[in-house]
């Protein structure tokens, strides 16, 4: 990696590359060609990108933001593909998003909406109601929805679309079971056991996290934290429906799987040698 590269913080995302009527390029056919988004960010430099192109090949020329980036992208937590466009929370700034638009081949700094209550563990850029971009925030009490409109004269303003109640979409006196009554005692005396039983079954406050989203299946992975340890659910944002995951680990992010089977034979794609993406050398 060239020196000048070094400093900066990477992360990608791999689409595909068969565009439909509408020109989404996420579609389902898996033997479609590919690209490879490459993106960089560095404290107060510009923001980088690159594509990789599985039918040539190539790498794209370097595509740069306009203005120097306050933030960097957080490696952690995967992109979200909306319509052509890709978006990146930015930690070390507010409220800032990198956008990468597939089609015009741009990257941008927009601003999301207000994260006083928000932070990475707790929020997720997902597809709004209408197709556009849209801002999950899980907290103790509640699921925020928040949904970008663009005025006419292309400015973005956000709305809080839907606040839902937490305990409305998850009952967890009837989802968990928690199974931690132990007898601890006898007393003689009064010929009685003394059983404990768990006096909560709520959430820890501090400790829900949103930990993955479904582009496909607009559904967000939710983790939180009871007494009787962590818990992994489901949600489905259309139905507000939520179904619990029988086995919850410690990770901070679940990355949705799905399997594919194509009956009959399988044509091969052709490749193509690969080639290194250019060197960008940034000014000190």
């Amino acid at each position: 990696m060239p020196l000048d590269l070094v400093r900066y913080v990477f992360g990608g995302a791999v689409v595909c590359a068969a565009g439909d009527d509408q020109g989404h390029v996420h579609g389902d056919c898996h033997s479609s060609p590919f690209k490879v988004v490459l993106v960089g960010t560095r404290e107060h430099h510009p923001a980088i990108a690159w594509v990789y192109s599985s039918e040539t090949g190539m790498w794209s020329n370097l595509v740069l933001t306009m203005e120097p980036c306050d933030g960097l992208i957080d490696v952690h937590f995967p992109c979200t593909l909306v319509d052509n466009v890709l978006y990146w929370w930015l930690y070390g700034h507010d409220n800032g998003i990198l956008e990468f638009d597939l089609h015009t081949q741009t990257l941008a700094v927009t601003e999301g909406p207000s994260r006083a209550d928000t932070n990475s563990i707790n929020s997720r850029i997902i597809r709004g109601e209408d197709g556009g971009v849209g801002v999950a925030v899980f907290s103790y009490l509640s699921l925020k929805l928040w949904k970008r409109k663009v005025s006419s004269q292309g400015i973005h303003t956000w709305v809080l679309q839907q606040i839902v109640v937490f305990h409305k979409i998850i009952d967890l006196t009837h989802q968990i079971k928690t199974r931690k009554e132990a007898i601890v005692g006898y007393s003689e005396d009064a010929g009685a056991d003394l059983i404990s039983v768990p006096c909560c079954l709520g959430i820890r406050t501090g400790k829900e996290a949103i930990v993955g989203y479904s582009e496909d299946a607009h559904a967000l992975f939710i983790k939180v934290s009871c007494c009787s340890g962590p818990h992994t659910f489901i949600v489905e944002l259309e139905s507000m429906q939520s179904r619990k995951i029988n086995q919850s680990f410690l990770e901070n992010s679940y990355h949705p799987f799905t399997n594919f089977f194509t009956a009959g034979t399988v044509r091969a794609l052709s490749t193509v040698p690969v080639t290194e993406p250019p060197v960008y050398r940034s000014s000190r």
